[in-house]
């Protein structure tokens, strides 16, 4: 009897899977990111978000949220129904930094990541008036000065890396924008910063800002004539930003499932891989859960290392 009365709970319990399936979702989805308009990360979401959209036939919307290092994204999709209808797009800086910085590790452990997305080397690009390494070495002891898009991510970190072998204590300054930070860039109130070529992309195809290297071990066959930085200087820095879909814990399995099959599948359609490639970016969504798993293990140990190495915090 017993044996017969735990067969009819496993039925039942699959049977409350299979609907959770069946009907989700049930209305509109929301995508949090924690980039601005218009970046190269928020590109990529909003054309998964479409064919995501014509897949549920539900609207699918992009809902911004940059700003903390991922604290207001992540606090936006903690507030949100823990029914699937929520999900967010995260960095390797808000994932792997933002425990150290806010020392907040609850909200990271509220959260879950469903499929990774894409990846990019990070471009070290500068004003197009400088077009070498003299140049640059030069700008930067005049104007020890770099940006990135916040504190704590993989741009931040780069630059105080690279920074580091030519002026150390080079200032680092956040911005809320790309535009405003490429601007300055260009105008040479900042000396250089590491961006993904997918972001830089309008501004250096216009010809205001120019790349001077990239941060990985070889080159890129889309950008050939630009060196590593270990070919540029001797040294061997290395800087590759990942996003990928998370979730928040308290959604049902059967919800997690369905939203993982979906947005791997959606990813892997013509029209977002063309549109990850034609960017300049790396899809990821062939990782399994569990080797994207222990690549954000080694991205923390790397990061902790690096980031008491240049006394990186939020100040209070």
């Amino acid at each position: 009897m017993k044996n017969v009365s735990r067969y009819l709970i496993a039925l039942a319990l699959a049977a409350m899977s299979l609907g959770s399936w069946a009907t989700y979702p049930t209305k509109t989805v929301k995508i949090i990111i924690s980039l601005p308009v218009g970046s190269g990360p928020d590109i990529q979401a909003r054309r998964a978000a479409e064919v995501l959209s014509e897949k549920w036939n539900q609207p699918v919307v992009v809902d911004n949220r940059p700003g903390a290092s991922g604290l207001i994204a992540m606090d936006t999709l903690l507030k949100e129904p823990a029914d699937g209808h929520a999900v967010a797009i995260f960095s390797v800086g808000d994932i792997v930094a933002f425990p150290i910085l806010h020392n907040r590790p609850e909200l990271i452990n509220n959260i879950e990541p469903l499929v990774p997305f894409f990846t990019a080397d990070m471009m070290l690009f500068t004003s197009s008036q400088i077009k070498t390494i003299v140049e640059l070495r030069q700008e930067i002891q005049k104007n020890p000065m770099y940006g990135s898009w916040a504190v704590g991510s993989i741009g931040h970190v780069a630059g105080a890396e690279f920074g580091s072998t030519v002026t150390p204590g080079a200032t680092h300054v956040p911005y809320k924008e790309y535009g405003a930070w490429y601007i300055d860039t260009s105008n040479r109130v900042l000396s250089y910063g590491f961006t993904s070529p997918g972001s830089g992309n309008a501004m250096y195809r216009s010809g205001k800002i120019h790349y001077l290297a990239i941060a990985a071990n070889r080159r890129d066959p889309k950008f050939p004539d630009v060196p590593t930085i270990r070919e540029l200087t001797g040294e061997n820095i290395v800087a590759q930003s990942w996003l990928a879909f998370y979730v928040n814990q308290g959604v049902n399995e059967a919800t997690k499932r369905r939203l993982e099959t979906d947005i791997r599948e959606a990813i892997a359609t013509p029209r977002v891989q063309n549109m990850i490639s034609d960017n300049y970016f790396i899809p990821l969504n062939h990782l399994s859960l569990n080797e994207f798993r222990k690549q954000i293990a080694k991205d923390k140990e790397n990061y902790v290392t690096v980031l008491n190495k240049h006394k990186i915090n939020i100040k209070p």
